[in-house]
């Protein structure tokens, strides 16, 4: 990110205590001018809201639009790993309200449906209504999930690079667990190297599947 912009920027955390569950937020206020976001849009907006862009005609709603998504992705970036506000895209609902999407998120949530999948037995035999999630709460290195027709189980996801791992469990038993130490392990894991053909006895570039 232009450190241009960032100085033209305040942004901080905020959360919510609702009884014994806690949400976060994020908060952003930027002064930035239509000039300053065209010039760098190219920073913070993905290809397809580029193209969002471009097709507006008056400065006026170019200006909101820039400085909408650049706060937006800004407060949430507080609370990401990945601080790259060109992985998040930014549409309108129904009703015209902003919804992110992120590649990540969108691989936690199929991650977190299957593992309940088969936690119950199903697989995907059933409506993926059935495994709609509820309530998602960010904690510090791992996202909690619960679910609106399966409340006796919640979900943990934490993310490895590129990977995504969930794990479902019921909501009343207690999970030991580590997030921060799983994650470092499968990170410094080693790659078994690629064994000879045995047929040929001539290396080979097969993929290894490791089970």
């Amino acid at each position: 990110m232009n450190n241009n912009l960032l100085a033209f920027t305040y942004k901080t955390p905020l959360t919510l205590q609702h009884g014994n569950v806690e949400y976060v937020a994020g908060f952003c206020f930027s002064k930035l001018n239509l000039e300053e976001l065209n010039a760098n849009y190219s920073d913070f907006l993905l290809v397809e809201e580029q193209k969002c862009f471009m097709s507006l005609y008056y400065p006026k709603r170019q200006h909101s639009y820039l400085l909408g998504c650049y706060c937006a992705k800004q407060s949430l970036t507080l609370y990401m790993q990945n601080n790259q506000p060109t992985t998040l895209w930014i549409k309108n609902g129904v009703f015209q309200q902003p919804i992110v999407y992120s590649p990540l998120f969108l691989t936690l949530f199929w991650t977190v449906k299957e593992a309940l999948s088969k936690v119950i037995k199903c697989g995907f035999t059933i409506p993926s209504e059935l495994l709609e999630i509820g309530d998602i709460q960010l904690k510090e290195n791992y996202v909690e999930s619960k679910f609106k027709n399966f409340q006796q189980y919640q979900a943990l996801s934490f993310s490895v690079a590129n990977y995504v791992c969930s794990i479902v469990h019921p909501k009343n038993s207690v999970l030991t667990s580590n997030p921060s130490a799983i994650k470092t392990a499968m990170t410094e894991l080693p790659m078994p190297q690629p064994k000879s053909d045995f047929a040929s006895n001539k290396p080979t570039n097969k993929e290894l599947s490791i089970i």
